[in-house]
């Protein structure tokens, strides 16, 4: 299609009664069943449902016998000539998306069976969304740009997120295994980006939802009709489900504490940490970033660790791993091995007697965060590994960048910042967080620049100050950036005549990440971890400054390969 031609969208608003209905047949894109999408809302209610067909008539009058849906008062039809099935598919989709994390209106919509439709034109149609946007926003039916929503939290975390082919594989197995199999435990795996926390709140939703009314099952086809014969069985199986979203690291907890909270049939006290697990019994436990359970090795809190093994009869040797066992029927764990960061982190060996004895592995490979795709996450696999990266190339949409001058990438990055928001400075912990008690002092300076280590630890990455804090491995893991300016610190090195990647334990500074940690091999693999995770944050672009000169040139050899 000629992204030249004039494109016409049409928004027509009615009273949603049976009264207007003759009124709404008349509307030129109901009366010629054409394919359309409308919005249906109660401004004063502040609830909002969003459908798509191409018999709107006969599915507005069905809206009018549905209970639920008589609270609504105004039917927004939108049509345009370019409209096609697939194309209303995907704008129903986007609106709900957008609406959900917009966080004016609660959704009446479940989000069951909404998947990544990719279809012939489809850049061409992501216009038009933009486009009708901009309409709904001219008309104060919406508020926010769709930039702003997009560096929400809400957006990010939004269980109404439409699905790759992996996950929505994975939610059908998921289920299957959970309505038939005798197997407690499922472990989702996949790297950074592939989406396993968007899986997580995907699933969260579902779950607790009603089975869907007649108004919506009509236009049911695909996964949306086999996801709602499995939640069929499922409530058959568990009648008022106890289910639990466990989420190990603090900062990452609270932020998806707001986004349940905003959510229709969420509520933030069902965001727990592994602590809480223990205080009743679940029928299903979710466990996000499972990677950072704890077993008893370096943590704060020796004694209560101790208690709650105790309560549950374990002995010393009991991880946060067996706590969830303990106190669930089946359980969801959400893991990645190469997250695994600090020494307190559950072994991948006890995942793997898990995988051995009572659970399944379900793989999720598809790249949902770095528009650079899987290629980028093969590279810096490669590169951080010291194998051979040749024959991988980064596509040219992906800013990636080393940088020799410090003072150019804070520049540029503090530019992006002012364009896109949500680009921060991180890095490995090499230098002390001397400014923790007393904000008035510099951390370290690097090419004249002072910075200080982030100012919070709860939701860093939406309060940061840009332009002096640098985020670590606590503070971003978990979370999504536009541009991420990565400073490889002092405290990874590369040796040239042995072609490897070292690391000096002397300028790593956390401590409860190396006590204990005797092998300078074993500390080795945190570390590489910790910025394999840094480097797999950013969305658009990921600048690099390396303090080692060897290193530096390492990277930059790789770079210029492609």
């Amino acid at each position: 299609m000629n992204s030249e031609i004039e494109v016409v969208i049409d928004l027509h608003r009615y009273p949603f009664s049976n009264n207007a209905l003759s009124e709404i047949g008349h509307n030129k894109w109901v009366k010629s069943q054409w394919p359309l999408v409308y919005l249906i809302k109660n401004e004063r209610k502040k609830l909002a449902y969003v459908g798509e067909t191409t018999n709107a008539y006969n599915r507005i009058k069905n809206h009018l016998a549905n209970e639920q849906r008589l609270i609504l008062d105004t039917i927004t039809v939108i049509g345009s000539e370019c409209f096609n099935k697939s194309a209303t598919l995907d704008i129903e989709s986007q609106l709900i998306q957008y609406l959900s994390a917009e966080n004016k209106y609660q959704l009446q919509n479940g989000n069951s069976g909404l998947v990544f439709h990719n279809y012939y034109e489809k850049p061409f149609y992501r216009e038009i969304f933009k486009d009708i946007w901009k309409r709904l926003k001219e008309e104060n039916l919406v508020t926010k740009s769709i930039e702003e929503i997009e560096n929400s939290n809400l957006f990010k975390y939004s269980p109404y997120k439409a699905l790759s082919d992996d996950q929505k594989n994975s939610v059908i197995q998921i289920l299957s295994r959970i309505n038939t199999s005798s197997d407690r435990s499922i472990i989702v795996e996949g790297s950074s980006g592939t989406g396993k926390t968007i899986l997580a709140t995907y699933l969260m939703k579902m779950l607790h939802e009603s089975i869907p009314e007649n108004d919506e099952i009509e236009s049911f086809e695909g996964q949306q009709l086999i996801e709602y014969n499995l939640l069929i069985d499922f409530h058959d199986k568990f009648k008022n489900a106890k289910i639990g979203f466990v989420v190990p690291m603090g900062s990452l907890r609270k932020s998806l504490k707001g986004v349940f909270k905003s959510i229709g049939g969420l509520k933030s006290s069902m965001v727990i940490s592994p602590a809480e697990v223990v205080k009743q019994q679940y029928d299903i436990l979710i466990v996000d970033e499972a990677h950072r359970l704890a077993r008893r090795k370096n943590i704060v809190n020796y004694k209560s660790f101790d208690e709650t093994n105790a309560k549950l009869g374990l002995t010393h040797e009991g991880t946060q791993l067996d706590w969830m066992l303990k106190s669930s029927k089946y359980q969801i764990f959400f893991y990645d091995e190469d997250q695994s960061v600090k020494p307190s982190d559950v072994t991948r060996d006890s995942f793997e007697i898990l995988k051995k004895s009572s659970g399944i592995s379900i793989k999720l490979k598809s790249q949902m965060r770095v528009s650079a795709g899987n290629d980028y996450i093969k590279f810096v696999n490669r590169l951080l590994s010291c194998q051979s990266t040749e024959g991988i190339s980064i596509p040219k949409n992906y800013e990636f960048r080393l940088f020799d001058s410090f003072s150019e990438l804070y520049n540029k990055l503090q530019e992006k910042e002012e364009k896109h928001g949500l680009c921060r400075l991180i890095s490995g912990y090499s230098w002390p967080w001397l400014s923790k008690q007393d904000k008035s002092i510099i951390d370290f300076r690097i090419d004249g620049i002072g910075l200080q280590w982030n100012y919070q630890d709860k939701d860093w990455v939406n309060c940061a100050n840009p332009r002096v804090e640098v985020g670590c491995i606590h503070t971003t893991q978990g979370y999504d950036l536009n541009y991420a300016g990565v400073i490889f610190g002092r405290e990874i090195t590369f040796n040239k005549n042995k072609n490897i990647i070292e690391i000096d334990r002397n300028h790593y500074y956390d401590i409860n990440g190396k006590k204990g940690v005797l092998e300078d091999d074993d500390l080795k693999k945190y570390i590489i971890n910790i910025y394999k995770t840094l480097m797999f944050r950013a969305i658009k672009g990921t600048y690099i400054y390396v303090f080692d000169l060897n290193l530096r040139e390492y990277i930059c050899s790789r770079i210029k390969s492609f």
